[in-house]
């Protein structure tokens, strides 16, 4: 059934309504599509409103529009022709899809098919021939075809391993030839490494090794002056 009806109670019966339709860019429907507004053409923007019998419920048709996000505003002619200034009654925000208004039922069915997708592929969203290859229902309305070409594209991809990744970045250069691999090294064998104190002519040296022991990778000398104080 479509769902494509706007319906407006009213606390009075045997009131003639009506509704205009605005969209997202701030223009109105005239009857064909979209315009800028104009004030002469008030009638051509009219869609009308039909009470049920006496029921006080106006049902119109909502118009053919392009899929997006509109306001209709409800309207109640005063006087013999719709025109400007007639009493403005209220206004629905809506979502349309270009045939039908996005309702939560209609987003729950797009959910629930992704469930039964899930439910056919064991619960998992792996790409496998065998899962690939079944429909997200009973009656296969997914084309296996355009999935597996999707599997097939990703596999396709070319992403490199964890390994490489770190080499590469271990590899980038930081300051003139400084990689980022040797300013790490540098840091951990003065935080965890190997430090030998010695000193030389009043000259301390600290020197500081890989984590082999015996190669310096950093030799840190503070000399002394008269007073005792040391700088580097």
């Amino acid at each position: 059934m479509a769902d494509n009806k706007v319906i407006w109670g009213h606390s009075g019966t045997s009131e003639t309504l009506y509704f205009h339709v605005w969209d997202s860019d701030g223009e109105i429907w005239g009857g064909a599509g979209f315009a800028a507004y104009s004030s002469g053409s008030w009638a051509n923007y009219k869609i009308d409103l039909t009470e049920e019998g006496a029921s006080r419920v106006h049902v119109g048709t909502f118009p053919a529009a392009v899929a997006g996000s509109y306001l209709a505003i409800v309207y109640q002619k005063a006087g013999t022709s719709a025109a400007e200034g007639d009493p403005l009654l209220g206004s629905l925000n809506v979502e349309w899809d270009g045939t039908d208004f996005v309702t939560v039922q209609a987003v729950k069915t797009v959910t629930d098919k992704i469930d039964d997708t899930l439910a056919n592929n064991g619960g998992t969203f792996r790409f496998t021939a065998a899962s690939l290859a079944l429909g997200p229902d009973s009656s296969s309305d997914a084309t296996a075809a355009n999935q597996v070409a999707i599997a097939d594209a990703i596999t396709a991809l070319s992403i490199p391993a964890a390994s490489a990744i770190a080499t590469a970045v271990g590899d980038e250069l930081i300051d003139g030839d400084l990689t980022i691999r040797a300013a790490l090294a540098r840091i951990a064998s003065v935080v965890a490494g190997k430090v030998v104190v010695t000193t030389e002519e009043g000259t301390l040296i600290l020197t500081c090794y890989e984590d082999d022991d015996t190669t310096p990778l950093i030799i840190l000398t503070v000399q002394t002056d008269g007073s005792g104080r040391t700088k580097a």
